[in-house]
């Protein structure tokens, strides 16, 4: 079953009456999948129904797995996150990333190692992947571009065909395409909320697919696989109908 729950104006989300919902539907395995500011939100209220409890599985995207620091209230992060398990996307820690960190914490006393989020990293070497596409081809386009404009961009194939041909080795490892333009390398961390922060206990990969490599901890601090199953009828009703005898 899909929730959607609706921001105010005013940029406040309420989301009692869709959770009290989630939990009179007897579902144990939730994902959420929400911008990162409402994250909190969502899983406080969650915990304050007994959504988080011993037997529940939460699994949270990327926009809270990949910047766990927004679970933070008044820069404290409380223990009933203790259990979640997210994903991410994978970030191939070479030596060109130990670099480039280096050089961005000593480059100013308020860059901190939370700064580079997989978000941010990603980033970066996506400009790195444009450049390189624009600079393999002879004659650069000089046409100008506007977002607004609706008319075509005489030199959007060419760019578009450069960009594809890109073989890029960044600060997140090595980043080619398909020749439909699809990233060849899609690798995301299975991570689990353990001591305050997400750690990797796994990887999806688009080719070897799922591989877990470590023991999960969840909601409960327990490390028994729940069932994912309700282990009482509480709140439910059953109906059944007789039909008369002909």
């Amino acid at each position: 079953k899909v929730f959607f729950f609706e921001v105010s104006d005013g940029g406040v989300v309420s989301v009692s009456h869709e959770l009290e919902e989630l939990k009179n539907s007897l579902a144990r395995v939730i994902v959420l999948n929400c911008a990162r500011d409402y994250g909190r939100v969502v899983l406080e209220t969650a915990n304050s129904l007994g959504l988080m409890d011993q037997g529940f599985v939460w699994l949270v995207t990327d926009a809270i797995a990949a910047q766990p620091g927004v679970l933070a209230k008044d820069g404290v992060i409380l223990s009933f996150y203790e259990g979640l398990i997210g994903i991410r996307p994978s970030v191939n820690n070479n030596n060109r990333y130990y670099e480039f960190r280096d050089e961005y914490l000593q480059s100013s006393r308020n860059h901190t190692i939370a700064d580079l989020s997989s978000y941010s990293l990603m980033a970066y070497d996506t400009i790195g992947v444009v450049r390189t596409a624009l600079g393999s081809i002879k004659v650069p386009p000089t046409q100008e571009i506007r977002c607004s404009s609706k008319e075509g961009w005489a030199g959007g194939e060419e760019v578009l065909s450069a960009l594809k041909s890109v073989k890029y080795t960044g600060i997140t490892g090595i980043t080619n395409f398909t020749n439909s333009g699809e990233s060849r390398r899609v690798l995301y961390d299975i991570v689990n909320f353990k001591d305050g922060s997400f750690h990797t206990v796994g990887t999806w990969h688009n080719v070897s697919r799922l591989k877990i490599t470590k023991a999960i901890e969840f909601l409960g601090h327990s490390e028994e696989i729940p069932s994912g199953i309700a282990n009482n009828l509480e709140g439910a009703h059953l109906r059944f109908g007789v039909l008369p005898e002909s």
